[in-house]
């Protein structure tokens, strides 16, 4: 999971490169994230199992989005240090979800749930937590989903 939005953003820098006519250079830095991720991959694979493999993963994607994100800054005269800060913060809220449904998955009485039913308990809690984060916060961007949930609550009453 914590490699899903480095690998999404390596897809966008990747065919930013590709739209510039160089397909070269995101192609090099794949080759040596992925020699990384072999390393990393046979560095945590003993002592953490199937979840060294997972991590060792998710560095070698965040290796390559953000040496791509930096190249292709470098070529471009745009520095995205300025966004570092949004990340930063949207990352924490996804500590802190995953922090408020770790207790879902290690609690006694929930042992009777289906793993079905966990997973569908975090569907619901897990936005709802980081969505509660964002509104608490008053995150900017948060404003279009406020819009869309007025407009998807409207329509229910009305009908």
């Amino acid at each position: 999971v914590l490699g899903l939005p480095f690998h999404s953003g390596t897809s966008l820098a990747a065919r930013a490169f590709i739209s510039l006519a160089d397909s070269k250079t995101p192609a090099k830095i794949a080759a040596v994230s992925l020699a990384l991720g072999l390393a990393f991959a046979a560095g945590l694979m003993w002592p953490l199992k199937h979840a060294g493999l997972a991590l060792a993963s998710s560095l070698a994607s965040a290796i390559n989005f953000i040496w791509l994100n930096r190249v292709l800054g470098q070529r471009q005269g745009y520095d995205f240090r300025p966004l570092y800060g949004e990340i930063s913060r949207y990352f924490l809220w996804a500590v802190l979800m995953a922090l408020a449904l770790w207790p879902l998955y290690g609690r006694p009485e929930l042992a009777g749930l289906s793993r079905l039913a966990k997973v569908g308990i975090g569907l619901v809690a897990g936005p709802a937590v980081y969505f509660g984060l964002a509104l608490a916060l008053k995150c900017p961007h948060i404003e279009p989903l406020k819009k869309i949930l007025r407009r998807v609550v409207f329509f229910a009453k009305r009908s």
